[in-house]
């Protein structure tokens, strides 16, 4: 009865939020655990990676089912960003020539997550020297290759990269939204740096991020004059701390976010 209670309690509050995949922002907030422990020290965004056991892959998404997550967030092009780094669609380095090896592991990785999740893909990463300072149209043959090797399949959204005003430009991020959109069809989301949204108006939805070492009340604040700020547009607090921070989402979702990554 005391179970009963709390979980009606719980729905009332927060809406249904654990019932399983997210299927659209008209399904309730995105719920993604996007980092674990002392400064992000495992990292479920680089699930796709080669480089990953499959035994610590499985226990990831155990643990995210078991904080009730519905969307697993993951990048495709990780040169240096956290552990399991040093992936992409061509192999360990960003040459443009496709590799069936590494291909054939994140196809798997991404059929096998979304038997649980929602995955949103992002493309690139900012911890890549030399995977994100290609020529422009090196990024266009990229999403092209992407696409076609099936790596953007069954994601409902796609998000150009992590922190894109470390390596791009406004009009190079506008440009390659609009080629993400043409060529898969799909709803492409940016990031930037904390509390910056200078490039919202590129993307179809914002990640918002802020320095870590905040209080509830103070992200509850930051993510209202966030939302104000894009407008209509849906607005995922995406990082808030450097590892799961559920009471800073809470007060995220209640500000009105349309997601967060440290559930």
């Amino acid at each position: 009865m005391i179970r009963t209670f709390l979980e009606w309690l719980w729905r009332l509050i927060f809406g249904e939020r654990d019932s399983g995949k997210w299927s659209g922002f008209d399904d309730g907030p995105m719920l993604s655990s996007c980092w674990r422990g002392h400064n992000a020290k495992n990292r479920m965004m680089n699930m796709l990676s080669p480089h990953m056991p499959e035994s610590v892959l499985e226990e990831y998404i155990q643990w995210m089912l078991d904080r009730g997550c519905n969307v697993a967030h993951v990048i495709l092009c990780n040169e240096k960003d956290g552990e399991y780094g040093g992936y992409c669609p061509y192999g360990p380095v960003m040459d443009g020539q496709l590799h069936d090896g590494y291909l054939d592991v994140m196809r798997s990785r991404l059929k096998r997550l979304q038997e649980d999740f929602a995955t949103v893909v992002w493309l690139l990463t900012d911890d890549g020297p030399s995977f994100n300072r290609k020529p422009e149209s090196f990024y266009v043959d990229l999403i092209a290759d992407c696409q076609e090797q099936g790596l953007f399949d069954g994601s409902p959204l796609l998000v150009l990269g992590l922190e894109l005003d470390e390596y791009f430009n406004s009009g190079q991020v506008q440009r390659l939204c609009g080629v993400m959109r043409q060529i898969t069809h799909k709803p492409v989301g940016v990031h930037q740096t904390s509390d910056k949204l200078s490039y919202a108006a590129h993307g179809d939805f914002v990640l918002w991020q802020t320095n870590p070492g905040k209080s509830s009340a103070r992200i509850k604040k930051l993510v209202t004059a966030a939302i104000a700020k894009v407008g209509n547009k849906p607005l995922v607090a995406f990082e808030m701390a450097r590892q799961e921070a559920r009471e800073l989402c809470e007060a995220a979702i209640k500000a009105g976010a349309a997601g967060v990554g440290n559930w």
